[in-house]
């Protein structure tokens, strides 16, 4: 209302300009694009602080949609260029200050999944691209999973939630949608990821789970018996993985073992492991 209409159809009119150029000079003018794609992103940053949420998620979505569009299609710089634009939004304060999370409930794991779409596009927009990871290069899987592990990083660390453990409970619980739909990839991963982006997979997987008891409860409620004995035994690997000694020996303990024994992982084991993960990658 401050700045008017005229303003946000400028905006808009500015996001297409911006990817036009982008997927126009990607190739040609690399350096150019890279910096201009960065300033883009720190301005949108920057709105935040004056704009209702809705209208800055709605440019950046537009924007990465307009960028693919231009180009014709996802070329692995296009894809680079997409990743540094979001990496400055997901790990920016204001970002995570201002960031308003919805709790929707699991009572339908279908229904739960188009409803997290709709409520937060935004880390939508995140979840989407590493589910779209089997088809990018090695560089840009790697890529795509550290701007993932280190967004959860800044959850984990950020003031705001640890002064809040119900809202860091919501900002994570954003992201449970990764709990549903990553076991369903870990057996093509495990033939062709490399090891570092399967440790960050599975590491942004036990810091979501354990930030998300409430919608923990909720999704193993609505498994049937063999969807529940894979998912312990994918909580058995990744515990394992970090040597974390749990009495998770078997698919047919861990089906039938008490959830409360998953918040061993407390929260200082969990900032040890985004932590430790991102010194292990630069």
């Amino acid at each position: 209302k401050i700045l008017g209409s005229d303003f946000l159809s400028n905006l808009r009119s500015l996001s297409k300009i911006f990817a036009k150029d982008v997927a126009t000079f990607g190739q040609t003018k690399l350096a150019t694009v890279r910096s201009a794609n960065r300033s883009f992103s720190h301005f949108l940053k920057e709105l935040f602080l004056i704009l209702p949420t809705k209208y800055v998620f709605e440019c950046i979505t537009n924007y990465c949609e307009e960028v693919t569009t231009e180009a014709a299609s996802e070329s692995p710089v296009i894809l680079e260029l997409k990743f540094q634009f979001l990496e400055i939004l997901f790990n920016s304060p204001i970002f995570l200050s201002i960031v308003k999370p919805q709790i929707i409930p699991i009572n339908d794991v279908k229904s739960y999944l188009e409803e997290s779409a709709t409520a937060h596009p935004l880390p939508q927009l995140l979840l989407s691209i590493l589910n779209s990871t089997p088809r990018y290069t090695k560089e840009l899987r790697t890529l795509a999973f550290d701007i993932f592990r280190h967004h959860l990083y800044m959850l984990e660390t950020h003031k705001k939630y640890n002064n809040n453990p119900e809202i860091k409970s919501a900002a994570f619980g954003v992201y449970f949608p990764f709990i549903i739909t990553f076991p369903l990839k870990l057996h093509q991963m495990r033939k062709e990821y490399s090891e570092h982006d399967i440790r960050c997979a599975l590491v942004s997987f036990l810091a979501i789970m354990r930030n998300c008891s409430h919608l923990l409860y909720q999704y193993l409620n609505v498994l049937d018996q063999n969807e529940t004995e894979h998912f312990f035994e994918l909580l058995t690997d990744a515990i394992d993985l970090f040597r974390y000694k749990s009495h998770f020996n078997s698919a047919h303990a861990a089906s039938t073992a008490n959830i409360s024994s998953i918040h061993t992982l407390h929260s200082h084991s969990a900032y040890i492991l985004l932590k430790g993960e991102s010194s292990d990658h630069g």
